[in-house]
């Protein structure tokens, strides 16, 4: 008698907790939980329940791709928690920072200018290895050199302003040729076997160009489509998968002696809104990917004009940094310079 009372409590034992697990599985439905996981389409998921003494309850579900997902629904009703353990990186593209740079210095050769020339020379090393050191991506560099009038010391055929320096002449100049670049070019690059001696020279541009200068009629001719083309003076100077960093350096504004409508090969076209917009066009209508650092009188210079057009232009970029031209020392303009220029190459747009 005794035992069959046992088998009877036994038995209902065993049917109320099938009815517990079936209503358990109806709300765990209703909730809109699963009664089982698939993992990507060849997964296979198992699961087993235990019951802590306050925790609830908790499903371990694993996987054949080695995963596993942990629930807990504690005893008052609590939402499930899923622990998914190490988040995935869903940002595993590669990085759009630039890595190319083409270094434009379109640099003042008039009467007034040897000093500013010599400081230019000095501060470039720094300069460059600071620039190396922000662009972590940045694995070539096209560096070329202009000056603010026609330069006849050029070779022939490649005397133009906006052409690039590939040989000096005249006073206060490094009075000499400066290449042939290891590019094969007439720009330089970051393979050649003395990059700051290369520069210094091309640099030294000298001091017998005209007092009319047109620094900006330079730069903008240089970035030209059609002095960039092959056989060009310029061919292969400008890239566009590159970011541009200008170096202006003068000690005068910018002459404007040119009338739009006839044509404005004699002179600087216009004034800052017109020299900007060519200088976007000439570089793929890309305005990001355009550094302007100017690097001339100030409001209040005690050695050269107030460029305040020049000044304008440089500021409507949104990359850019000015600094003032009767400084003995550059190192702080080009810190600042750095940072802008660091700053473009991580914002880089890819064209296209």
């Amino acid at each position: 008698m005794i035992r069959s009372k046992i088998t009877e409590l036994c038995l209902l034992l065993v049917a109320t907790s099938l009815a517990c697990a079936d209503e358990d599985e109806g709300r765990a439905t209703s909730a809109g939980i699963p009664t089982g996981l698939t993992i990507g389409s060849s997964a296979s998921a198992s699961a087993s329940a235990t019951e802590g003494p306050e925790s609830g309850s908790t499903a371990s579900v694993s996987t054949d791709t080695g995963d596993t997902l942990d629930t807990e629904a504690g005893a008052t009703g609590d939402d499930p928690k899923f622990d998914l353990g190490v988040a995935p990186d869903i940002n595993q593209g590669e990085s759009d920072e630039c890595t190319k740079v083409d270094i434009l210095f379109a640099i003042d050769n008039s009467g007034s200018m040897g000093g500013e020339q010599a400081n230019l020379i000095a501060a470039f090393p720094g300069f460059v290895t600071g620039i190396q050191e922000a662009l972590q991506f940045a694995e070539s560099y096209h560096i070329g050199v202009v000056t603010s009038d026609s330069y006849n010391f050029n070779e022939a055929g490649c005397q133009g302003i906006g052409d690039l320096v590939t040989q000096t002449g005249g006073a206060d100049s490094s009075n000499g040729p400066c290449g042939p670049y290891s590019s094969g070019h007439r720009w330089f690059d970051n393979t050649e076997p003395d990059l700051a001696s290369t520069f210094a020279c091309a640099a030294q541009v000298g001091t017998d160009g005209s007092g009319d200068e047109e620094q900006v009629h330079g730069l903008l001719r240089a970035t030209d489509a059609e002095r960039n083309a092959p056989g060009a003076c310029n061919d292969g100077f400008l890239r566009d998968d590159a970011l541009l960093v200008v170096v202006l350096i003068t000690d005068e504004e910018d002459e404007e002696d040119c009338v739009p409508i006839i044509g404005c090969d004699g002179g600087t076209p216009a004034g800052p809104n017109e020299w900007f917009t060519r200088l976007v066009t000439n570089k793929f209508n890309i305005e990001t990917n355009i550094v302007m650092l100017s690097l001339v009188g100030l409001p209040g210079s005690s050695c050269a004009d107030h460029g305040s057009r020049i000044l304008d232009f440089g500021t409507r970029f949104t990359n850019h940094a000015e600094g003032e031209i009767c400084a003995g020392n550059y190192a702080e303009f080009f810190t600042q310079a750095i940072s802008e220029i660091d700053t473009a190459c991580q914002e880089f747009v890819p064209p296209g």
